[in-house]
């Protein structure tokens, strides 16, 4: 899926045109400065309630936490990105899959991001966002035949691949609107709830689900046949050049609660797109049987793939249903240090993720993490309300599988 990079740099420029003007009244005879720190109590951190997720947006309920009395009005500018997959770099991904390859019997690569600029009210927030959510599965022998076939490496003799494939994800903006709300209960201890809508305008969807089987033939040769049911605005199958790219609009609500179970002990819960979908009108449709009648070979004698199309062709309207995303936080808190446990719930896949925080340098909270799925290891930093974080799997940028980015920057007057 391509991304609209014109589209972000707009966003971005008027976003630092924003940092630029510095927000600034005086509350009793005292001025405050422009980037407010979070006031944290140690008893109860004000972020205890949020995951760090890099799948998942902000829990609503937790906007009563972020806005302290004196401070009614607030700007956040936030950014989360990650890039992953179990097969081979991410810079092979997109290339010939050189260097380690390491299949599984089920094979998971993800893009998810969202960047928004937020103005917030008292327990209210109104933000503009772009978002772009990408989730492939592959099986085993889709991966290895491709592996063989993009290396150019003798195929094993008299062997069958079961091909399997599916494809999800869409590239959209629009407008939501959040609301937190908090209670007080048992010696001062906290439970709160919040709600979000999203209002969505789809640019580029991916929907596919691609089924058959290959049988080699020859140390360079292979058969191929099966069917796909394919929706899409850029075709990465085969060509096809005549297609418009049709478009969409789409509704999602998230939900989120909030615990404080005792002094030390506080949980999250977020319903992430609990139920979300987008009525695409247009959009190039393929339902159609493919085969390998139409070889051709390299120099090397090796099989191109070149597959011959037969079925059906057209613009259609589709409902896409977003993928709903369940977050489960527990974070045990202590003076200057806590440990946070958190899971990502997509699809038929569990993300758990483990973080170390200390406040231990008083002004830089750290965080650090590790990522049981995609293996990485989390790096977040903190300083009054500006939140840098980076995850990776690989030190060496060319062996990366696995790469995310967080950025949150926090404006309150």
């Amino acid at each position: 899926m391509q991304i609209d990079h014109n589209g972000y740099t707009i966003f971005w420029m008027i976003a630092l045109c924003l940092l630029i003007v510095q927000p600034s009244q005086y509350i009793k005879g005292e001025r405050l400065p422009w980037i407010m720190a979070d006031v944290y109590a140690k008893e109860y951190p004000q972020d205890r309630w949020e995951n760090q997720s890099p799948f998942s947006t902000r829990n609503p309920a937790a906007l009563p936490l972020s806005v302290p009395s004196y401070q009614k009005n607030n700007i956040h500018i936030q950014n989360h990105l990650i890039v992953a997959n179990q097969i081979v770099s991410i810079r092979e991904l997109f290339h010939d899959w050189e260097g380690p390859f390491s299949p599984h019997n089920t094979n998971k690569a993800v893009i998810s991001g969202e960047t928004s600029l937020s103005f917030g009210r008292n327990q209210w927030r109104l933000s503009y966002l772009r978002r772009i959510e990408l989730f492939l599965w592959a099986n085993r022998g889709l991966v290895e035949l491709a592996w063989y076939d993009k290396n150019k490496v003798p195929f094993p003799m008299n062997l069958t691949y079961p091909l399997h494939m599916e494809g999800d994800g869409f590239e959209a903006h629009g407008l939501k609107l959040s609301y937190g709300k908090a209670f007080s209960y048992l010696e001062n201890k906290e439970v709160g709830c919040g709600v979000a809508i999203s209002f969505l305008r789809g640019i580029r969807m991916q929907k596919l689900f691609l089924e058959g089987q290959a049988q080699v033939v020859g140390s360079k040769d292979y058969d191929y046949s099966g069917f796909m049911n394919y929706y899409y605005n850029h075709n990465y199958l085969y060509d096809r050049d005549d297609a418009d790219i049709g478009h969409g609009n789409g509704i999602s609500f998230d939900i989120g609660i909030g615990l404080d179970i005792t002094q030390r002990l506080s949980m999250g819960l977020l319903l992430h797109d609990i139920w979300g979908q987008i009525w695409w009108q247009d959009v190039p449709y393929t339902y159609a049987q493919f085969d390998s009648q139409n070889k051709e070979y390299d120099e090397n004698g090796y099989v191109e793939y070149n597959p011959r199309i037969t079925g059906r062709e057209s613009e259609a309207d589709y409902k896409q249903r977003i993928q709903p995303k369940t977050n489960l936080c527990l974070n045990y808190h202590l003076e200057d240090w806590a440990f946070l446990i958190s899971a990502d719930l997509i699809e038929r896949d569990i993300y758990p993720n483990a973080y170390l925080y200390s406040n231990a340098l008083n002004t830089l909270d750290l965080y650090l993490g590790y990522d049981l799925f995609f293996q990485q290891y989390h790096i977040l930093m903190k300083y009054r309300a500006f939140l840098l974080g980076v995850s990776f799997d690989r030190i060496e940028p060319e062996r990366a599988k696995a790469v995310s980015l967080t950025l949150d920057i926090g404006i309150r007057y």
